[in-house]
């Protein structure tokens, strides 16, 4: 490739890295959507003794489901539907934030179904 192709393409590919950075910047700074998600995770875990770990089901099928997008916060929705850069980080890390989440929340819930029957076993 002659140099102006090569320095085009650089100068493209660093544009594309640093929207793609800003995408995952501002899901770190915005993306605050997996409440109803992580709040459903906990009610799984803390039924998972109960169910022999099936209700880890749907907090797994949460956590692998993209965030809607009326949910993601977005600081410029025209930046993230006309850029697929900006898109493709911000949903990276909106997915990552919303597994997180999600899985944390199933955690607490068996740590919660944890403390209460050795709670019960203390009291009887």
């Amino acid at each position: 490739l002659p140099k102006e192709a090569i320095k085009r393409s650089t100068g493209r590919d660093s544009a594309m890295q640093g929207t793609y950075m800003q995408g995952v910047e501002d899901a770190q700074k915005n993306y605050f959507g997996y409440g109803p998600a992580r709040t459903a995770s906990v009610g799984m875990g803390f039924l998972a003794l109960f169910t022999s770990g099936l209700s880890a089901i749907p907090s797994a099928l949460m956590s692998v489901k993209e965030p809607d997008k009326e949910r993601l916060g977005l600081p410029d929705e025209a930046l993230f539907d006309n850029n697929k850069s900006y898109r493709d980080g911000y949903l990276y890390e909106a997915k990552k934030i919303k597994s997180k989440k999600i899985w944390g929340g199933f955690g607490a819930g068996v740590g919660l179904f944890v403390v209460s029957i050795v709670g019960l076993v203390i009291l009887f």
